[in-house]
């Protein structure tokens, strides 16, 4: 038996000659005009993908598979000295995971690069320049046709090497006091969660804690503790320096069906503010939880900071039917730059423990717009942009019934 492909077109016309041929000997071996004709629609058929018997001929009913198209997902973000804050040109960076081809770009006169990779988790960053630690972002997922941020990348330059010292505390998300008895594990790079931690601490009875001959650099902090949710900080050493107020909070378990939202910051601004939106169940008005208005039917902020660092907190007592936006606005507002250099981070809890962790984006703007909930799904937002309008805090779904005289107070 001879074995032919379906899809023949690919061949045209070698494989018509071979096909007649074919046709004719299945026939004897002789052939007349009228032979000849059929076998020439036998050819069309089969040019159209059609299948047909052919005496003699088994046809392959299997297609080549074809191959899966590859998605392309965007990553920004922005580079500068650890110290003066001022933005990194010429940075070297390099997107890469073991089974792909490394992407390479550099930073430009702002310290902003942008580039695009296969989608696909787990991939990891390096950031070089000359004259300054080489540092590693960790555990980068890209998802396809989003284009994420990894905000501001601060590196210590070779004048601050050496080995250096934090202190900070650490305070319940919820009351804000400093929490005892937690551990805290150290490891080189950023978001690095996992891997042997190279220095430990625990917190004193004022949740203080000090760690000391760290090297210079970024470096991660996993924060453990009973009762308390697993988070990680990123804190940066600098050689031959005391490092004050490296503070971070840890969220209280949940119980089933709750989520907590804990916003933290560096020392400036000094007034960060967390704003939740959502359905409510006894009106059709959606409610907004802020500094003005505390609680609502189903959720409250626990904590307001006014001084710099946080946490500010807002917990959800259990989901309804809608879409939920969480976002952050700059109070402080001095300068366009401010909320994103501020160091802010987003994580958000629920019972099974840290669900998500956002780090503020680059960008010029004194809101950023963290993420959006809806039937326990988190969609990612992640931008910043500048607040001209209140209805900006709500969801696109909630916006048509927010009123056009809506305001909210503008001092504390």
């Amino acid at each position: 038996m001879v074995s032919t492909n379906k899809r023949i077109k690919a061949c045209w016309p070698q494989c018509a000659v071979m096909a007649a041929g074919l046709f004719l000997a299945g026939c004897g071996g002789g052939g007349t005009d009228d032979d000849v004709n059929n076998a020439i629609d036998v050819i069309n058929q089969l040019a159209d993908d059609t299948l047909i018997t052919i005496p003699g001929v088994v046809v392959n009913t299997e297609t080549a598979e074809e191959e899966t198209p590859v998605t392309n997902a965007g990553l920004s973000g922005r580079v500068v000295d650890a110290v003066s804050g001022l933005p990194l040109a010429g940075v070297t960076v390099t997107l890469f995971k073991p089974d792909a081809e490394p992407v390479i770009t550099n930073t430009d006169v702002n310290g902003i690069y942008n580039l695009s990779a296969s989608a696909g988790a787990q991939y990891s960053a390096s950031f070089t320049i000359d004259g300054y630690l080489e540092e590693q972002y960790s555990s980068i997922d890209l998802v396809a046709e989003i284009d994420d941020n990894l905000g501001t990348v601060r590196l210590v330059s070779n004048e601050n090497s050496g080995a250096g010292e934090l202190t900070g505390t650490i305070s319940n998300a919820v009351d804000g006091f400093g929490v005892a008895g937690l551990t805290l594990r150290f490891r080189p790079g950023i978001n690095a969660t996992t891997g042997e931690a190279l220095a430990t601490a625990t917190t004193d009875t004022n949740g203080v804690y000090t760690v000391t001959n760290l090297t210079y650099g970024n470096w991660t902090c996993e924060i453990v503790g009973v009762g308390f949710d697993t988070t990680f900080t990123n804190v940066i050493v600098l050689g031959n320096i005391t490092q004050v107020n490296q503070n971070s909070a840890v969220s209280p378990n949940l119980g089933t069906g709750e989520i907590r939202i804990v916003l933290t910051w560096g020392s400036t601004p000094s007034d960060l503010d967390s704003h939740l939106t959502g359905p409510q169940e006894n009106s059709n008005d959606p409610f907004h939880v802020y500094f003005s208005t505390r609680s609502s039917e189903l959720a409250s902020l626990d904590v307001d900071d006014v001084s710099s660092f946080g946490p500010e907190t807002i917990t959800i007592e259990r989901q309804i039917n809608g879409v939920y936006r969480y976002s952050v606005f700059n109070f402080s507002d001095n300068n366009a730059f401010e909320l994103s250099d501020s160091g802010a981070s987003v994580q958000v809890f629920d019972d099974n423990g840290l669900i998500r962790d956002y780090r503020v984006p680059d960008g010029v703007g004194n809101l950023w717009t963290v993420f959006e909930m809806e039937g326990g799904n988190i969609t990612t937002v992640n931008t910043i942009s500048e607040l001209t309008s209140p209805t900006q805090y709500f969801p696109v779904t909630a916006k048509q019934v927010v009123s056009a005289d809506y305001t909210m107070p503008q001092f504390k």
